[in-house]
């Protein structure tokens, strides 16, 4: 089994919007944009996709309390990617419900995909935007 390095954030109070996904037919499925507030401003993660039917515990989960934000180093198979590192971010609600918002890739080619999760979890932390520090959906 392959151990995965995850880095958890302090707690921040989140804000989303929900916006229906409309497959052509019938909407089945919505999306919540996310964003930690860190600092008194936004940091905006991404987008959790669910299905309609998941959607009120999920919001209940947000209006629980303060999140955190998890960063997973992504596994490189021993050797270093030739297309940098790779990290997967969630959001951990106050009652323990995780929601997959994004993975993201590095810039940095020789950086070990651990160091990039934990130096990415110190920028959210702190406010940075996640495209100053890495390409978001390109992992």
């Amino acid at each position: 089994m392959v151990r995965v390095p995850v880095f958890l954030t302090g707690r921040f109070p989140v804000l989303y919007s929900i916006h229906a996904i409309d497959s052509g037919r019938a909407t089945q499925a919505a999306a919540v944009d996310v964003a930690v507030m860190v600092r008194g401003s936004p940091t905006i993660l991404g987008i959790c996709r669910m299905p309609l039917d998941r959607l009120d515990d999920v919001v209940a989960s947000l209006q629980g309390g303060d999140v955190r934000v998890a960063v997973a180093a992504l596994p490189e198979d021993g050797r270093p990617s030739d297309l940098g590192p790779r990290a997967f971010i969630s959001l951990v609600c106050a009652d323990g419900r995780r929601l997959p918002i994004t993975r993201i890739r590095g810039r940095e080619l020789e950086e070990a995909s651990e160091q990039y999760a934990k130096r990415l979890a110190r920028a959210i932390a702190t406010g940075a935007r996640l495209a100053d520090v890495g390409d978001p959906d390109a992992a």
